[in-house]
């Protein structure tokens, strides 16, 4: 009887191999998949492929690929910077965050000058910054939006400012705007997602000349325009905190409106925007947070305005003893007058979810739109329970906030918390 031959690595189906391989990457390292590719020459063109798919980049990885100038295969590119995040520091102490602020500022202006090379499908850029002139990586920022190739689809800027410990004279404040670069690019955009400290008119609209008036821009191919009104810290307590308008937009109205003070002026813009660009979009969110009691106890609220379907919804969550898990309930994504109670295990699930899954990240940490909100890990079946009654839909109307209300009667699990 002839023995066969015995198995070698190399007859390992390709399918399989990119299954391992894409388990091998983590947000905190990619050591083992570099390992493979350096282990074994037939496996080099696979691992490449994966490592290079959806590319996170913090301070140490953000430097390395910009002198490294890597470009194969890079489907999504994830930007995490952390400038700065204290409390009290005296102006001593801030000269290591500033040294910080001049590192990401080197990388990324050699990242924007390539960055039409790179044929990535989406861009997420995650900053913690903070307000000084010093450590202002705006026009860095910036210049990285209006180089994006045209085969960027998906952009999300999600940046968090900082303005205490830190006025000191000589320095002044800094008032990031990056609306006229988003606007630039939103043609071109599938899915766009923003958290900016600082908002206006003219990220949805032009204005040609002084003497017209703002006019809305087209964005023919948007699917799903998120944008966050809150500058709540991920994973810290929750507190009420909105941007503020930039110095280029309107005025603020003094009526009262959809959004609030200072925001309410964006109502008219967002509205038309999302008229005009209604044949294709399916989703147009703003979202809002606060802390509120309710019925004897505390819990997080995320307000949810819909555009399109003129209505807005309230989201809630408790905590039991601020230990997981949690319960959320969230309109149903099928059915969105339809209230689902679902649990939480992870607080940093909170927020995707009250966006309705339209982000979500993957195994390695990379940010990438969801281009089926219902097939994102967190909506599976086995998470929660579903609710019997229909919430009220507010309709909005201008000069008023509208009432939004609850469920009257909750699921199962929202009435075990109780």
């Amino acid at each position: 009887m002839e023995l066969s031959a015995e198995p070698s690595v190399t007859q390992i189906l390709p399918e399989i191999l990119l299954e391992v391989f894409d388990l091998l990457i983590t947000p905190e390292s990619t050591t083992d998949l570099v390992s493979c590719i350096l282990c074994c020459q037939s496996w080099k063109s696979l691992a490449e492929s994966v490592l290079y798919r959806h590319v996170v980049l913090d301070h140490r990885r953000l430097a390395l690929f910009v002198e490294n100038r890597t470009r194969c295969q890079v489907k999504s590119l994830t930007v995490k910077m952390e400038v700065a995040y204290f409390s009290g520091m005296d102006p001593a102490q801030l000269d290591n965050i500033y040294n910080t602020a001049q590192s990401y500022k080197e990388s990324l202006q050699k990242l924007a000058g390539f960055m039409k090379e790179i044929e990535s499908a989406s861009l997420s850029l995650s900053a913690t910054l903070i307000s000084n002139r010093r450590a202002d990586v705006t026009a860095e920022i910036a210049a990285l939006v209006d180089g994006l190739p045209k085969s960027c689809t998906g952009l999300e800027i999600n940046l968090w400012l900082f303005r205490s410990g830190d006025r000191i004279p000589g320095r002044p404040e800094m008032r990031p705007h990056l609306c006229d670069s988003i606007r630039a690019i939103l043609p071109q955009l599938n899915h766009l997602r923003l958290r900016l400290p600082t908002i206006c008119d003219s990220i949805v609209a032009n204005k040609p000349s002084q003497e017209l008036c703002y006019q809305s821009i087209r964005a023919p191919l948007l699917e799903t325009c998120l944008i966050s009104l809150s500058l709540t810290q991920p994973l810290k307590p929750l507190w009420e905190s909105v941007p503020e308008v930039c110095r280029h937009g309107f005025k603020p109205s003094d009526r009262r409106g959809l959004l609030g003070p200072p925001l309410v002026h964006m109502e008219k813009a967002l509205r038309e925007f999302s008229h005009l660009n209604s044949k294709n979009l399916k989703r147009m969110w703003t979202i809002e947070t606060r802390m509120i009691e309710y019925r004897g106890k505390q819990c997080r609220e995320w307000i949810r305005r819909d555009f399109l379907s003129n209505a807005s919804y309230f989201i809630r969550a408790w905590e039991w003893m601020m230990v997981s898990p949690w319960v959320m309930q969230v309109p149903s994504l099928q059915n969105p007058e339809v209230a689902e109670d679902i649990v939480v295990q992870e607080r940093a699930q909170m927020e995707p979810i009250a966006e309705g899954g339209t982000w979500f990240v993957t195994h390695g940490g990379a940010h990438i739109p969801a281009k089926n909100a219902q097939a994102a890990h967190w909506r599976s079946p086995a998470s929660g329970y579903r609710g019997d009654e229909q919430s009220e839909k507010s309709q909005i109307s201008d000069g008023r906030t509208p009432n939004v209300t609850m469920p009257r009667i909750a699921g199962e699990l929202m009435r075990w918390f109780w």
